[in-house]
């Protein structure tokens, strides 16, 4: 978990066949932090859990989602 908790942050996604990497960045634009998941459901379930624990979600970019 981040030192602080922002109010609100944008979470960015690039997705791959075999893994997907998150990284979150706070209202200003700061990273808060980066994760690695295999692109299964346990993978997108600690997605999920990693990024609430870094506050609420204001944004969400996924990249490479084929359309």
């Amino acid at each position: 978990m981040p030192s602080s908790f922002c109010t609100s942050m944008t979470l960015g996604v690039d997705t791959h066949a075999d893994v997907h990497v998150a990284a979150a960045l706070d209202q200003l634009g700061r990273r808060l932090g980066t994760l690695a998941v295999p692109s299964a459901p346990d993978g997108y379930a600690r997605l999920d859990s990693w990024a609430a624990s870094m506050g609420m979600i204001d944004q969400v970019g996924l990249e490479g989602t084929g359309c």
